[in-house]
Protein backbone atom coordinates (compact mmCIF):
# COMPACT_ATOMS: atom_id res chain seq x y z
CA UNK A 1 0.00 0.00 0.00
CA UNK A 2 0.94 3.66 -0.41
CA UNK A 3 0.32 6.32 2.22
CA UNK A 4 -0.46 9.90 1.19
CA UNK A 5 -2.02 12.90 2.93
CA UNK A 6 -5.15 15.03 2.90
CA UNK A 7 -4.53 18.38 1.21
CA UNK A 8 -1.75 17.14 -1.06
CA UNK A 9 -1.95 17.24 -4.85
CA UNK A 10 -0.05 14.71 -6.95
CA UNK A 11 -1.53 15.10 -10.43
CA UNK A 12 -4.44 13.54 -12.27
CA UNK A 13 -3.84 9.81 -12.30
CA UNK A 14 -6.73 7.93 -10.70
CA UNK A 15 -4.79 6.43 -7.79
CA UNK A 16 -3.93 9.81 -6.25
CA UNK A 17 -7.26 11.57 -6.81
CA UNK A 18 -8.38 10.28 -3.46
CA UNK A 19 -9.92 11.49 -0.23
CA UNK A 20 -10.51 10.00 3.16
CA UNK A 21 -13.99 9.40 4.58
CA UNK A 22 -14.88 10.28 8.18
CA UNK A 23 -14.30 6.63 9.02
CA UNK A 24 -10.85 6.63 7.42
CA UNK A 25 -11.77 4.76 4.24
CA UNK A 26 -10.08 5.86 1.00
CA UNK A 27 -12.59 7.03 -1.61
CA UNK A 28 -12.28 8.40 -5.17
CA UNK A 29 -12.33 12.21 -5.08
CA UNK A 30 -13.88 12.64 -8.54
CA UNK A 31 -16.65 11.00 -10.62
CA UNK A 32 -15.62 8.24 -13.00
CA UNK A 33 -12.86 6.78 -10.84
CA UNK A 34 -13.61 3.21 -9.69
CA UNK A 35 -13.19 2.41 -6.01
CA UNK A 36 -10.69 -0.31 -6.99
CA UNK A 37 -8.27 2.40 -8.22
CA UNK A 38 -7.71 3.73 -4.70
CA UNK A 39 -8.03 0.56 -2.65
CA UNK A 40 -4.27 0.42 -2.07
CA UNK A 41 -4.04 4.08 -0.99
CA UNK A 42 -4.17 5.13 2.67
CA UNK A 43 -4.97 8.82 3.30
CA UNK A 44 -3.95 10.43 6.59
CA UNK A 45 -3.93 13.97 7.96
CA UNK A 46 -0.73 15.88 7.27
CA UNK A 47 1.57 17.20 9.98
CA UNK A 48 -0.23 15.50 12.89
CA UNK A 49 1.34 13.35 15.61
CA UNK A 50 -1.52 10.86 15.39
CA UNK A 51 -0.66 10.25 11.72
CA UNK A 52 2.96 9.49 12.62
CA UNK A 53 1.81 6.91 15.14
CA UNK A 54 -0.41 5.27 12.53
CA UNK A 55 2.38 5.35 9.92
CA UNK A 56 4.79 3.69 12.33
CA UNK A 57 2.28 0.93 13.03
CA UNK A 58 1.45 0.40 9.34
CA UNK A 59 5.10 0.39 8.24
CA UNK A 60 6.12 -2.09 10.93
CA UNK A 61 3.40 -4.47 9.72
CA UNK A 62 5.16 -4.80 6.36
CA UNK A 63 2.15 -3.80 4.24
CA UNK A 64 3.40 -0.33 3.20
CA UNK A 65 5.55 0.09 0.08
CA UNK A 66 5.87 3.87 0.09
CA UNK A 67 4.87 7.15 1.70
CA UNK A 68 4.11 9.94 -0.79
CA UNK A 69 4.34 13.47 0.58
CA UNK A 70 4.11 17.02 -0.71
CA UNK A 71 6.47 18.55 1.90
CA UNK A 72 4.73 21.93 1.73
CA UNK A 73 1.25 21.71 0.27
CA UNK A 74 0.65 24.38 -2.35
CA UNK A 75 -2.86 25.04 -1.03
CA UNK A 76 -1.66 25.30 2.60
CA UNK A 77 1.81 26.77 2.22
CA UNK A 78 1.78 28.12 5.79
CA UNK A 79 1.91 24.49 7.03
CA UNK A 80 5.64 23.67 7.13
CA UNK A 81 6.00 20.70 9.50
CA UNK A 82 9.77 20.21 9.67
CA UNK A 83 9.77 17.92 12.71
CA UNK A 84 6.95 15.83 11.22
CA UNK A 85 9.04 15.26 8.07
CA UNK A 86 12.14 14.37 10.07
CA UNK A 87 10.19 11.81 12.10
CA UNK A 88 8.59 10.46 8.92
CA UNK A 89 12.05 9.95 7.42
CA UNK A 90 13.19 8.18 10.59
CA UNK A 91 10.23 5.77 10.50
CA UNK A 92 10.45 4.96 6.79
CA UNK A 93 14.20 4.47 6.92
CA UNK A 94 13.94 2.12 9.87
CA UNK A 95 11.30 -0.01 8.11
CA UNK A 96 12.87 0.18 4.61
CA UNK A 97 9.79 1.94 3.23
CA UNK A 98 10.31 4.24 0.23
CA UNK A 99 9.84 7.93 1.09
CA UNK A 100 8.76 9.92 -1.98
CA UNK A 101 8.85 13.73 -2.04
CA UNK A 102 6.62 15.45 -4.57
CA UNK A 103 8.61 18.62 -5.26
CA UNK A 104 6.92 19.59 -8.48
CA UNK A 105 6.23 23.00 -6.91
CA UNK A 106 8.83 23.38 -4.13
CA UNK A 107 11.76 21.94 -6.10
CA UNK A 108 14.34 24.52 -7.26
CA UNK A 109 12.13 27.25 -5.78
CA UNK A 110 12.63 27.40 -2.01
CA UNK A 111 16.26 26.26 -2.43
CA UNK A 112 18.43 24.87 -5.21
CA UNK A 113 18.15 21.57 -3.32
CA UNK A 114 14.39 22.00 -2.87
CA UNK A 115 12.48 21.21 0.29
CA UNK A 116 14.88 18.36 0.97
CA UNK A 117 17.71 20.85 1.55
CA UNK A 118 15.46 23.38 3.26
CA UNK A 119 14.18 20.88 5.83
CA UNK A 120 17.31 18.72 5.95
CA UNK A 121 15.39 15.56 4.97
CA UNK A 122 16.62 13.26 2.20
CA UNK A 123 13.91 11.31 0.36
CA UNK A 124 14.40 8.04 -1.54
CA UNK A 125 12.62 9.29 -4.66
CA UNK A 126 11.77 12.85 -5.67
CA UNK A 127 9.65 14.32 -8.47
CA UNK A 128 10.20 17.71 -10.09
CA UNK A 129 8.38 19.82 -12.66
CA UNK A 130 7.10 23.37 -13.23
CA UNK A 131 10.13 25.63 -12.70
CA UNK A 132 12.67 23.11 -13.99
CA UNK A 133 10.98 23.16 -17.42
CA UNK A 134 11.42 26.89 -17.93
CA UNK A 135 7.80 27.17 -19.09
CA UNK A 136 7.73 23.91 -21.06
CA UNK A 137 5.74 20.89 -19.82
CA UNK A 138 8.12 18.52 -18.06
CA UNK A 139 8.31 15.93 -15.30
CA UNK A 140 11.46 14.61 -13.65
CA UNK A 141 11.95 11.59 -11.42
CA UNK A 142 15.17 11.28 -9.45
CA UNK A 143 16.35 9.19 -6.55
CA UNK A 144 18.46 6.38 -5.19
CA UNK A 145 19.76 3.59 -7.41
CA UNK A 146 17.88 1.01 -5.36
CA UNK A 147 14.65 2.36 -6.85
CA UNK A 148 15.76 4.04 -10.07
CA UNK A 149 17.47 0.92 -11.40
CA UNK A 150 14.01 -0.50 -12.08
CA UNK A 151 13.70 1.99 -14.95
CA UNK A 152 16.95 1.29 -16.81
CA UNK A 153 18.25 -1.93 -15.32
CA UNK A 154 21.09 -0.37 -13.38
CA UNK A 155 24.57 0.34 -14.72
CA UNK A 156 25.26 -1.23 -18.12
CA UNK A 157 26.44 -0.01 -21.51
CA UNK A 158 25.86 -0.67 -25.18
CA UNK A 159 28.73 -2.10 -27.20
CA UNK A 160 30.18 -4.45 -24.59
CA UNK A 161 29.16 -7.61 -22.77
CA UNK A 162 27.40 -5.81 -19.88
CA UNK A 163 23.67 -6.37 -19.39
CA UNK A 164 21.02 -4.91 -17.08
CA UNK A 165 21.78 -6.05 -13.54
CA UNK A 166 18.21 -5.84 -12.21
CA UNK A 167 14.74 -6.40 -13.62
CA UNK A 168 12.98 -3.37 -15.08
CA UNK A 169 9.41 -2.14 -15.00
CA UNK A 170 7.54 -0.70 -17.99
CA UNK A 171 8.30 2.95 -18.59
CA UNK A 172 7.49 4.93 -21.75
CA UNK A 173 5.66 8.00 -22.98
CA UNK A 174 5.09 10.07 -26.12
CA UNK A 175 6.92 13.08 -24.72
CA UNK A 176 9.54 11.29 -22.63
CA UNK A 177 12.95 12.98 -23.16
CA UNK A 178 11.40 15.47 -25.59
CA UNK A 179 14.32 17.51 -27.01
CA UNK A 180 12.58 20.90 -26.77
CA UNK A 181 11.62 20.34 -23.12
CA UNK A 182 15.13 19.10 -22.34
CA UNK A 183 16.69 22.19 -23.91
CA UNK A 184 14.36 24.44 -21.91
CA UNK A 185 15.27 22.52 -18.75
CA UNK A 186 18.98 22.95 -19.47
CA UNK A 187 18.57 26.71 -19.81
CA UNK A 188 16.44 26.91 -16.66
CA UNK A 189 18.98 24.90 -14.68
CA UNK A 190 21.82 27.06 -16.04
CA UNK A 191 20.06 30.17 -14.73
CA UNK A 192 19.42 28.53 -11.37
CA UNK A 193 23.06 27.49 -11.14
CA UNK A 194 24.18 31.06 -11.86
CA UNK A 195 21.73 32.51 -9.32
CA UNK A 196 22.62 29.91 -6.71
CA UNK A 197 21.36 29.50 -3.16
CA UNK A 198 22.00 33.15 -2.35
CA UNK A 199 19.92 34.34 -5.30
CA UNK A 200 16.95 32.21 -4.27
CA UNK A 201 17.30 33.41 -0.68
CA UNK A 202 17.07 37.01 -1.92
CA UNK A 203 14.00 36.09 -3.99
CA UNK A 204 12.41 34.45 -0.95
CA UNK A 205 13.14 37.56 1.12
CA UNK A 206 11.61 39.81 -1.54
CA UNK A 207 8.49 37.66 -1.37
CA UNK A 208 8.46 37.79 2.43
CA UNK A 209 8.70 41.60 2.33
CA UNK A 210 5.87 41.68 -0.23
CA UNK A 211 3.64 39.46 1.93
CA UNK A 212 4.51 41.26 5.19
CA UNK A 213 3.68 44.68 3.77
CA UNK A 214 0.39 43.49 2.31
CA UNK A 215 -0.62 41.72 5.52
CA UNK A 216 0.26 44.80 7.57
CA UNK A 217 -2.06 46.87 5.38
CA UNK A 218 -4.81 44.23 5.52
CA UNK A 219 -4.58 43.96 9.31
CA UNK A 220 -4.73 47.74 9.73
CA UNK A 221 -7.86 48.04 7.57
CA UNK A 222 -9.33 44.93 9.27
CA UNK A 223 -9.85 43.10 5.99
CA UNK A 224 -10.72 39.40 5.92
CA UNK A 225 -7.92 38.79 3.38
CA UNK A 226 -4.40 37.61 4.24
CA UNK A 227 -1.45 36.24 2.27
CA UNK A 228 0.48 33.14 3.31
CA UNK A 229 3.76 32.01 1.77
CA UNK A 230 6.59 29.51 1.66
CA UNK A 231 9.54 31.28 0.12
CA UNK A 232 8.49 32.70 -3.25
CA UNK A 233 5.26 30.67 -3.28
CA UNK A 234 2.32 32.65 -1.89
CA UNK A 235 -1.42 32.34 -1.76
CA UNK A 236 -4.35 34.63 -0.90
CA UNK A 237 -6.38 33.26 1.99
CA UNK A 238 -9.70 34.40 3.42
CA UNK A 239 -10.03 34.48 7.20
CA UNK A 240 -13.51 33.07 6.74
CA UNK A 241 -13.35 30.50 3.98
CA UNK A 242 -16.73 31.33 2.44
CA UNK A 243 -16.26 35.04 1.62
CA UNK A 244 -19.08 35.59 -0.84
CA UNK A 245 -17.36 38.25 -2.96
CA UNK A 246 -14.05 36.45 -3.53
CA UNK A 247 -14.80 36.10 -7.27
CA UNK A 248 -15.36 39.85 -7.45
CA UNK A 249 -12.00 40.53 -5.76
CA UNK A 250 -10.10 38.50 -8.36
CA UNK A 251 -12.13 39.95 -11.23
CA UNK A 252 -11.33 43.49 -10.07
CA UNK A 253 -7.62 42.65 -9.92
CA UNK A 254 -7.77 41.46 -13.53
CA UNK A 255 -9.74 44.54 -14.54
CA UNK A 256 -6.92 46.69 -13.13
CA UNK A 257 -4.20 44.77 -14.93
CA UNK A 258 -3.13 42.08 -12.46
CA UNK A 259 -3.79 38.64 -13.89
CA UNK A 260 -3.93 35.66 -11.52
CA UNK A 261 -5.70 32.34 -11.17
CA UNK A 262 -8.58 32.71 -8.69
CA UNK A 263 -7.76 31.15 -5.33
CA UNK A 264 -4.69 29.25 -6.57
CA UNK A 265 -1.04 29.71 -5.56
CA UNK A 266 0.89 32.71 -6.86
CA UNK A 267 4.64 32.85 -7.51
CA UNK A 268 7.18 35.66 -7.46
CA UNK A 269 10.06 34.80 -9.73
CA UNK A 270 13.42 36.11 -10.91
CA UNK A 271 11.80 38.00 -13.81
CA UNK A 272 9.64 40.21 -11.57
CA UNK A 273 11.05 43.70 -11.02
CA UNK A 274 10.49 45.89 -7.97
CA UNK A 275 8.19 48.03 -10.12
CA UNK A 276 6.13 44.93 -10.96
CA UNK A 277 5.74 44.03 -7.30
CA UNK A 278 4.93 47.62 -6.35
CA UNK A 279 2.20 47.73 -9.00
CA UNK A 280 0.67 44.46 -7.75
CA UNK A 281 0.71 45.64 -4.12
CA UNK A 282 -0.88 48.97 -4.92
CA UNK A 283 -3.53 47.25 -7.06
CA UNK A 284 -4.42 44.81 -4.28
CA UNK A 285 -4.67 47.66 -1.78
CA UNK A 286 -6.79 49.68 -4.20
CA UNK A 287 -9.22 46.80 -4.80
CA UNK A 288 -9.53 46.13 -1.05
CA UNK A 289 -10.16 49.86 -0.50
CA UNK A 290 -12.89 49.93 -3.16
CA UNK A 291 -14.62 46.84 -1.80
CA UNK A 292 -14.58 48.21 1.75
CA UNK A 293 -15.85 51.61 0.62
CA UNK A 294 -18.81 49.85 -0.97
CA UNK A 295 -19.33 47.62 2.09
CA UNK A 296 -18.54 44.47 0.12
CA UNK A 297 -15.61 43.50 2.34
CA UNK A 298 -15.32 43.58 6.14
CA UNK A 299 -13.23 46.31 7.76
CA UNK A 300 -12.74 50.04 7.46
CA UNK A 301 -10.98 51.57 4.42
CA UNK A 302 -7.73 53.33 5.29
CA UNK A 303 -7.00 56.87 4.17
CA UNK A 304 -4.74 57.23 1.14
CA UNK A 305 -1.00 57.42 1.75
CA UNK A 306 -1.17 61.20 2.21
CA UNK A 307 1.45 62.02 -0.41
CA UNK A 308 4.15 59.70 0.85
CA UNK A 309 7.32 59.62 -1.29
CA UNK A 310 7.76 56.98 -3.98
CA UNK A 311 8.93 53.66 -2.58
CA UNK A 312 7.35 54.21 0.86
CA UNK A 313 6.05 51.03 2.46
CA UNK A 314 3.51 50.46 5.16
CA UNK A 315 4.94 48.48 8.09
CA UNK A 316 5.17 48.30 11.88
CA UNK A 317 7.68 49.96 14.22
CA UNK A 318 9.44 48.27 17.15
CA UNK A 319 6.33 48.77 19.29
CA UNK A 320 4.06 47.15 16.71
CA UNK A 321 2.46 50.43 15.62
CA UNK A 322 1.76 51.00 11.92
CA UNK A 323 3.88 53.50 10.03
CA UNK A 324 5.44 54.36 6.68
CA UNK A 325 9.02 53.36 5.89
CA UNK A 326 11.62 53.97 3.17
CA UNK A 327 14.48 51.61 2.22
CA UNK A 328 17.75 52.61 3.91
CA UNK A 329 19.96 54.18 1.20
CA UNK A 330 23.12 52.46 2.49
CA UNK A 331 21.97 49.31 4.31
CA UNK A 332 20.26 46.71 2.12
CA UNK A 333 17.20 45.15 3.72
CA UNK A 334 16.85 47.87 6.38
CA UNK A 335 14.32 50.70 6.50
CA UNK A 336 13.95 54.20 7.90
CA UNK A 337 10.62 55.29 9.38
CA UNK A 338 9.03 58.44 7.98
CA UNK A 339 8.13 60.77 10.85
Amino acid sequence: KVICFNGSYHGIIDEVIVRSSHKGKSLPAAPGIPSSAVENIIVLNYGEEESLNEIEELCSSGEVAAVLVEPVQSRRCDLQPKQFLKKLREITQKESVCLIFDEVITGFRIHTGGAQSFFGVKADLCTYGKIIGGGMPIGVLSGKARYMDAIDGGHWEYGDDSVPTVGVTYFAGTFVRHPLALRAAKEALTILKEVGVQGLELLNQRTQDFVDELNCYLENCQSNLRFINFGSLLKPKWIENDYMYSDLFFAMLRNEGVHQYDGFPWFINLAHSENDLELVKKTIMSVVHQLQENELMPGAPLEKDGGMPKGARLGKDLNGNPGWFLPHPEKHGQYLQIR
